[in-house]
């Protein structure tokens, strides 16, 4: 299995590998599912077994569902366009969502079914043959997700994560529905409308968490506090870097960009700037894989009134827990008579209604702490890192 994921994958770049090793599991998917549902489907109307038939549906929605996988990876595959500057990456989300969905009509409609069959239970016995029919799927769906597992690792793709779900579920269902075929032969035959309920449950719950987890990347996910950190970190390694912050991930697929603002020494010329912002982009770029885009805040310290702008900010958003943070501070002006302008970051729970009256009573604070501060401008700004920004320090403005 391994040296077939290897030879599928070969060297390719990073898109067509991925996409040669999705399709490789869609094809495998939709060829064995194909055969597990005819013969369940054909047994279970032969018989009459609302569990074998339901069994068979699930397996007939592996199959649609493994049709939809290869055909997102073909889309998958497609190079970039003018309508579509970033790729396609994000199709393999909008496959799993599309399949999620399904899923839940499916299994609501089993469910119904199943209620019908359990208040009248047919009765029939389950001949040995039919039961060794439906074992032998098991191993066969098992083999499928352990198959889409490895792929999933080699690549790193979601819809070959939760393919590998889907199917070690099926695995399970499939067991089922052999234990209650063995039960209707000691007469337990109202069993088998429970465990087709059971199905049905599953697959219904199984489309829910599908559709959890594509909806939030669709929606645009906080990063992660260890991307944050990267890029942190990386950037502020960077001679000439007095401060990193506002740092957004945007991910499409295979392709990431990501944003964030470096605080310079107010001084330097516009030339060098230029050159460290530059030298900044590439060193993250080379650390993190991502397109790195930087905004350069000038800022000057050597300002007499810094000192006591940024100690009157901490205390500030040390005593209001709406506040994370702040940062871009700057002061310009005469010592006796300055401006003062600085950035705040609000927690990611403050509605943006809030933001104004945060916005005027920093004001307050700020003009009665400091004596010669003649004017104030406060933007107040959401937390882009979401929880990632609420496991910083209080202040995380620089020294």
């Amino acid at each position: 299995m391994d040296r077939l994921i290897l030879r599928v994958a070969g060297d390719h770049p990073e898109v067509e590998r991925k996409a040669r090793l999705g399709l490789l599991q869609g094809w495998a998917s939709v060829g064995m599912n194909s055969g597990i549902f005819l013969l369940k489907c054909v047994l279970g109307l032969v018989l009459g077994s609302i569990a074998l038939v339901a069994d068979s549906v699930d397996s007939l929605f592996d199959v649609l569902g493994s049709v939809i996988v290869v055909f997102s990876f073909y889309w998958f595959r497609r190079p970039r366009d003018r309508e579509h500057p970033f790729g396609h990456g994000r199709v393999d989300l909008v496959a799993g969502l599309i399949l999620a969905v399904l899923l839940i009509v499916v299994g609501v409609e089993l469910a119904r079914n199943c209620v019908g069959r359990i208040l009248h239970p047919p009765e029939y016995i389950a001949p040995w043959w039919m039961i060794a029919a439906v074992a032998f799927s098991i191993p066969i769906k098992e083999g499928l997700a352990i198959f889409s597992r490895k792929i999933a690792t080699a690549t790193g793709l979601s819809s070959m994560e939760a393919s590998y779900w889907y199917l070690r579920f099926d695995a399970i269902t499939s067991a089922t529905v052999t234990a209650g075929l063995l039960l209707s032969r000691w007469g337990w035959v109202a069993v088998d409308g429970w465990i087709g309920l059971f199905i049905a449950g599953v697959i219904a719950w199984t489309g829910i968490l599908l559709v959890v987890t594509r909806i939030s990347p669709l929606l645009g996910e906080a990063p992660a506090r260890d991307e944050v950190d990267a890029v942190e970190q990386v950037a502020g390694r960077q001679a000439g870097v007095r401060g990193v912050h506002d740092v957004i991930l945007h991910k499409y697929g295979d392709v990431k960009l990501v944003s964030f603002h470096i605080e310079v020494d107010a001084h330097r010329s516009a030339m060098d700037v230029h050159d460290l912002a530059e030298r900044v982009e590439a060193a993250v770029e080379k650390a993190t894989g991502c397109k790195a885009i930087v905004h350069v805040d000038p800022v000057d310290r050597e300002h007499p009134a810094y000192a006591r702008a940024r100690q009157s900010l901490v205390a500030m958003a040390s005593r209001d827990r709406r506040l994370v943070g702040f940062h871009d501070l700057r002061v310009s002006g005469r010592e006796e008579a300055y401006v003062l302008s600085v950035d705040l970051v609000a927690s990611v729970d403050i509605p943006e209604s809030a933001h104004e009256d945060i916005a005027r009573l920093a004001e307050q604070s700020l003009k009665s702490d400091l004596p010669g501060v003649e004017k104030v401008r406060i933007t107040v700004e959401a937390a882009y890192t979401g929880e990632a920004a609420e496991k910083q320090e209080r202040v995380p403005g620089p020294e």
